[in-house]
């Protein structure tokens, strides 16, 4: 379940509606509220800008705009947002009840092809469905997607609403190598964080840390071991394939998630193997000295 720091908020009520009750995080850009729907009753996740940032303000009200109108069950879905220009921005998002994948690997080692390919197949539908939108999410990682319902076995992909530079340190850890070196994200950068999710979870562990490397650094110039050995092979496949270095060479979400089906329902997928290069191009004069900053920090840390 999702922990609340029992830092309780006094009378804070958003647009005579959200009562703004417990902290649970607080990034540089923005503070993450439990709070209850005074009008329907419940509770609600909200949002809410520290910075008054609004050099992005209109992109982001759009993607909200978006979402609303074209909702999607394998998504978190905005209930409202600040429209006035005055005060701080917020959106206010359900509360989804549950436990995210991170909960899980917290207390299994690994798991199981047959419970990646599902948790693939629905993280795939809510990411998809964004990328025929336009767009991007960005953040996704195990505290990312949760697993609701009855069994718990309802897929639904949160966090692609966040203010910027509210990012937390644990997200790093899923970034794609353009990411890293701040190169243009595209739907092939979820797919390659989606990829490091499977990964770990039928791994058992982060192949930046079971090589002892600096995950940032592992991101650019690492290629992690197979997985044809822990899990089907089919599915090893897969994620290889999603892990690429190189953007173009990775495949669709769609891809992922109807290959990913065909494995939770024990259809035999056989993907040819395909030596891809394991080092990230920058694209940029930026990230090409991003590339060479990261490289020498990370020699100094080595040789301290």
């Amino acid at each position: 379940m999702r922990h609340i720091s029992g830092e309780q908020a006094i009378e804070r009520v958003l647009e005579d509606r959200w009562q703004l009750t417990s902290i649970i995080a607080r990034y540089p850009a923005e503070t993450v509220w439990h709070a209850t729907d005074l009008l329907e009753g419940g509770s609600v996740l909200v949002r809410q800008a520290t910075l008054n940032d609004r050099s992005s303000r209109s992109s982001a009200l759009l993607a909200y705009r978006i979402l609303r109108s074209v909702p999607h069950p394998n998504l978190e879905i905005p209930i409202a947002w600040r429209e006035g220009n005055t005060g701080a921005d917020y959106v206010v998002l359900p509360w989804l009840e549950g436990e995210t994948l991170a909960d899980v690997l917290g207390t299994q080692w690994a798991l199981s092809s047959k419970r990646v390919a599902r948790m693939l197949v629905g993280a795939a539908r809510g990411i998809s469905a964004l990328h025929r939108l336009h767009l991007v999410h960005r953040h996704v990682s195990p505290e990312r997607i949760w697993l609701t319902g009855p069994s718990a076995e309802v897929i639904r992909v949160a966090g692609c609403i966040r203010f910027p530079g509210g990012n937390d340190a644990q997200h790093l850890m899923f970034q794609a190598p353009e990411q890293v070196v701040g190169d243009p994200c595209s739907s092939a950068t979820d797919v390659y964080s989606l990829g490091v999710v499977a990964f770990r979870a039928l791994f058992g562990g982060h192949f930046a840390v079971a090589a002892g490397l600096d995950p940032a650094l592992a991101h650019l110039s690492y290629l992690p071991p197979s997985l044809e050995r822990r899990a089907d092979a089919g599915l090893a496949r897969l994620v290889a394939w999603m892990l690429r270095k190189t953007p173009t060479e990775r495949p669709s979400m769609e891809q992922v998630g109807s290959i990913a089906m065909a494995i939770a329902n024990d259809i035999l997928v056989d993907l040819p193997e395909a030596v891809a290069s394991d080092v990230y191009v920058p694209r940029s004069r930026e990230a090409i000295a991003a590339c060479r900053e990261l490289i020498a920090r990370t020699r100094v840390l080595a040789a301290g």
